[in-house]
């Protein structure tokens, strides 16, 4: 046999004992999460509340470098995040699955993407991940999709979105 065979056989039975399978597209995700988070019968009254009582004190871009061989530096956007005041008894958990509920039914209810214009929670034919933590009285909401143009346009919504979920006379 030769070496250029037994590297492709090689490389094939590595990535078959890895479990090599390719990611699963948005709309598998968003069936996975509707089909295990989004059956309990408050998922849609939560997911309504986080959408309407959530004040957004601040959007803060999260951005990486990367270094070219050169030293020169280009800066990546990696997620967004939205500093939040949640509803009113709502624990990060379930901020966090009724924003993953809300994405899944958006992306597989083929909506009219204008009527979501400013949702950083959802992007037509994309997974918007969300990632809930509570910090100094704060829920701080990360949200990241696969694509650097995606969560450029997840930064622009949460900006948008901010601006009209905001309180006018906040402490913080």
């Amino acid at each position: 046999m030769n070496k250029l065979a037994t590297v492709v056989i090689a490389l094939g039975l590595s990535c078959s004992a890895l479990a090599c399978v390719p990611e699963p597209t948005p709309v598998q995700r968003a069936a996975r999460v509707a089909r295990e988070q989004c059956r309990d019968p408050n998922a849609l009254r939560e997911e309504a509340r986080v959408l309407q009582q959530t004040i957004v004190v601040r959007v803060e871009p999260v951005t990486s470098v990367s270094w070219s061989t050169r030293q020169q530096g280009a800066w990546f956007l990696g997620a967004t995040k939205l500093f939040a005041i949640p509803p009113p008894g709502m624990s990060p958990d379930e901020m966090a699955r009724a924003l993953q509920c809300h994405s899944a039914k958006a992306l597989l209810s083929n909506v009219d993407p204008t009527a979501f214009a400013d949702d950083p929670f959802y992007l037509p034919d994309a997974w918007v991940d969300s990632e809930v933590k509570a910090e100094h009285g704060l829920f701080v909401v990360t949200l990241s999709a696969d694509k650097i143009w995606q969560n450029l346009a997840i930064l622009h919504r949460a900006t948008a979105f901010a601006s009209t979920h905001h309180e006018v006379s906040s402490s913080f």
